[in-house]
């Protein structure tokens, strides 16, 4: 996740970084790092990093790198991720974004199926996460645009 945890294994990656000012709170006693605007807007998109000296936990979100390599389907993320540095424990709060050709007759198979699960959860378009997420892949304006025409029409308006 970090520059600051040092590699286990030669193939280890860091799954989030950040660029921009590092900055030291002394109240909450955490290093922050990130572009100056994200460091003063926190809701804003862009990759941030905080790491807390009290409890050695590590914090970020932003474009999150996974690792996966899936040949002709090509995989993005954005989210949350936070590190427990003494256990290495790590937990993930992600958007995963797949791309690939899918038949109209596979896409309708796959959404019955996924429609068959009753207790399925809906996802929740209004949680603060999923806005985050939705501002970090389309940009905070498009986000925008998107959230008011799910408050007025239900559902998102195709381009």
């Amino acid at each position: 996740m970090s520059p600051m945890i040092s590699k286990k294994l030669p193939r280890d990656n860091a799954i989030l970084t950040a660029e921009g000012f590092l900055h030291f709170d002394e109240e909450t006693s955490e290093y922050r790092i990130g572009s100056r605007e994200k460091l003063d807007q926190p809701e804003l998109p862009g990759n941030y990093l905080r790491l807390s000296t009290e409890d050695c936990m590590e914090y970020g979100e932003g474009k999150i790198r996974t690792g996966v390599v899936l040949g002709q389907v090509r995989t993005s993320s954005v989210g949350k991720a936070q590190i427990n540095i003494e256990t290495r424990e790590t937990e993930l709060n992600i958007a995963l974004l797949l791309d690939f050709f899918m038949s109209d007759a596979a896409f309708e198979i796959m959404t019955n199926e996924i429609d068959s699960f009753p207790d399925l959860d809906a996802v929740d378009l209004s949680d603060p996460v999923y806005m985050k997420n939705l501002s970090e892949i389309v940009g905070v304006d498009r986000a925008e645009i998107l959230q008011a025409e799910l408050g007025l029409y239900g559902n998102y308006q195709s381009d």
